[in-house]
């Protein structure tokens, strides 16, 4: 709803992030993905999983997790950050407003501010390396691509 909201107001795709990834960094993002193949390889070895289930992973990561948040904090929050402050501090600020997104404030009611500790510590590097990942790319989906194979190995470790 807010991004058809941005389109209504008069925003561009590429301003959000939502272009062809530069030439070239479709093998970067290649290497990226060595990393997560291992996972499944350890996780099909332990008996853990199926491909069906590896494909739900996958698909549910990338549409709930993985392109959702990218375009939210990547797309909307970062590229009009970028025009009020340096763009360092665009990146750091993204970066703790995606740790931030991961509270869950039923988890642990009694220790909020350390849930929100929590939360910023362990999400916030990973949002600053995608925000890194989306600016090489000039494109929110690498990004998004990455995202959702982090999430998913996450479920491998989980599972």
């Amino acid at each position: 709803m807010p991004g058809a909201l941005l389109f209504l107001l008069g925003a561009k795709a590429a301003e959000l992030g939502l272009t062809r990834w530069r030439k070239g960094t479709g093998f970067a993002l290649l290497g990226a993905a060595v990393l997560p193949a291992i996972f499944a390889v350890a996780w099909f070895s332990r008996g853990h999983g199926t491909v069906a289930l590896l494909v739900y992973f996958l698909a549910h990561n990338l549409l709930s997790n993985g392109l959702s948040e990218e375009f939210l904090t990547r797309g909307m929050v970062f590229s009009h950050l970028r025009a009020f402050i340096p763009k360092e501090w665009a990146i750091v600020t993204q970066a703790v407003l995606f740790g931030l997104l991961h509270i869950n404030p039923f988890q642990h009611p009694d220790n909020w501010w350390l849930e929100c500790a929590r939360n910023v510590l362990s999400n916030a590097p990973m949002g600053f390396f995608l925000c890194l990942i989306a600016l090489r790319m000039r494109s929110i989906v690498g990004a998004g691509l990455v995202h959702a194979s982090l999430d998913t190995m996450n479920n491998f470790i989980g599972g």
